[in-house]
């Protein structure tokens, strides 16, 4: 095999077939910038991670078959 056929192999296997982004892995993310920018903390903490998350397009493109398409086959 060839080197990018070998990174799709072993990626595939790790990540999801469906990006998928929740408000948990926002707020993570705000934490940790709230730890590196101790002037943004009050901010943050006032920040609901939901307002980053939109999701309609993923479940759009589940919902049509497009994902399903996408890895026919595979």
């Amino acid at each position: 095999m060839n080197l990018l056929a070998d990174t799709y192999a072993f990626s595939s296997k790790l990540l999801q077939r469906t990006p998928d982004v929740s408000a948990d892995a926002i707020g993570n993310v705000l934490q940790q910038i709230s730890i590196a920018s101790p002037e943004m903390r009050t901010k943050i903490k006032q920040t609901d991670p939901q307002v980053f998350v939109d999701t309609r397009f993923v479940k759009e493109a589940e919902e049509d078959g497009f994902v399903a398409n996408l890895y026919k086959g595979r």
